[in-house]
This record gives C-alpha cells, structure tokens and sequence, in this order.
C-alpha cells in the first residue's frame, strides 16, 4: 500500500516536471526537469526493488550494459539537481560490460550513494569513481564523515545494501579511515546471473 501511495505522489512530480519542459524555452530549466523526472523514476524502481527484495521473479532477467555509463547517469542527475556529488571514470582500452540484473544494480549504486549523501557533513561532496582493470569494474563512494559524529540509524541501509550484493554475487566492502567513508563494489566483467 505505501508504495502505491508513493509512485501516485512522485508520478505527480514526474508529470509536473514534464509539464514544464515541454513549456519551457529555457535549455537550463529544462535540462534541470529532465533530471528531476529521471531520478523519481530512479527512486520508485529503487523503492520498489527494497521492498521486493526477497522475491527473485520481481526482478528482471540479466542484460548487457557498462557499468560506468550507469554509474555516470545516475551521478549526473544528482548533480544536475543541485547536489554536491562528482564522478570519476579510469580505464584501459575501452568500458567493460557486464552481464546482471540492472534493477538490482541501479538499486545498490544508488542506495550506496544516497547513504553516503545523507551521512556527510552539509555541504560535503560525495565522490565515486569507476575504476576498470584486471578483469574487474571497480566502483568507490566516498564521503566524508566528522570522527565526532556518531551513526545513530539502525542499520537498515547496511543491510539492505549488504543483501543487495548478495542478489547480484558481486563483493562489497565498506571501510572507516582518517574520516572518510568509502563504500567499495568490486565486479568481474564476464558476469551473467540472476539474482538468487
């Protein structure tokens, strides 16, 4: 029930936001509705993936994409909506592709993302970087975290994500060092599964 009380919400956002693209000449306000509208349909499939996340048939069958274009979007659409968020992409030769489930994917990136966002210091910037090399596409959020502040959640996130890397059998670690947070998702290129 929440869920559909939340996607007729955020599709009245999404609605609004294409309202007013299609009306506007101004390129910036109508990149910037652009955005809006793609990252609500990002949060409602996210929504919908967390509460799904025990059903293995809600999501869909593996497909071929990279990693770092997927990474680069969802970045760019924070960005585009006025959060302080950067991405960095270093590879050898060309993108390495991957073969998963992108909902669960999508879900996990930018679960770690948001997490990160929402434990950094007002006016922090969160950094992720894509990495690709030896077999492997590895991506890295970062954010900074005051050594005096405490995390006072419940570790819902953690787990959550935590079990979201286990749905797409790729590693994820997270460590605490000199006041930086960094998430780290490690995947080999040649993956073709479903989430177990």
């Amino acid at each position: 029930m929440a869920y559909h009380e939340l996607r007729s919400c955020l599709g009245l956002v999404a609605t609004a936001a294409r309202s007013v693209a299609e009306e506007n000449v101004d390129e910036r306000i109508r990149r910037r509705c652009d955005a809006i509208e793609r990252a609500t349909q990002r949060l409602l499939r996210t929504t919908h993936n967390v509460l799904n996340i025990a059903n293995r048939a809600a999501f869909s069958a593996p497909r071929r994409f990279s990693p770092a274009d997927e990474v680069e979007l969802i970045v760019a659409d924070l960005h585009a909506l006025g959060l302080h968020i950067e991405c960095a992409v270093q590879q050898d030769g060309p993108q390495p592709e991957v073969r998963l489930s992108f909902e669960v994917f999508e879900t996990l990136v930018q679960s770690l993302i948001c997490n990160a966002m929402d434990h950094s210091p007002e006016g922090a910037t969160t950094r992720v970087s894509v990495t690709a090399r030896a077999g492997v596409a590895i991506i890295e959020i970062r954010n900074p975290v005051p050594t005096e502040r405490r995390h006072s959640g419940l570790g819902i996130g953690s787990y959550l994500t935590s079990r979201l890397a286990e749905l797409l059998e790729v590693e994820l670690t997270t460590t605490a060092d000199d006041g930086t947070f960094v998430a780290r998702i490690v995947i080999p290129h040649e993956l073709d599964r479903l989430p177990n």
